[in-house]
């Protein structure tokens, strides 16, 4: 496959991303919240394209919520 520069598209592997979550499951197991962060890099070209447009190339988040089931 080639490179797709009309749509900033490279070959190969261009994102990498690592998440972590801590789950606090309560006492009855079904109802569980959340917190969590996760980073996200550009890699190879990807990463020389995104800096010549002047966009990010590392991004972090957290997140929350809760997992539940019935």
């Amino acid at each position: 496959s080639k490179d797709d520069h009309d749509n900033d598209i490279t070959k190969g592997f261009n994102e990498m991303e690592a998440e972590v979550r801590l789950t606090y499951e309560t006492f009855s197991r079904q109802l569980a919240p959340y917190v969590g962060v996760s980073y996200e890099t550009a890699l190879g070209k990807a990463r020389g394209q995104r800096r010549q447009e002047d966009e990010s190339v590392d991004s972090s988040s957290l997140t929350a919520g809760v997992k539940f089931w019935f």
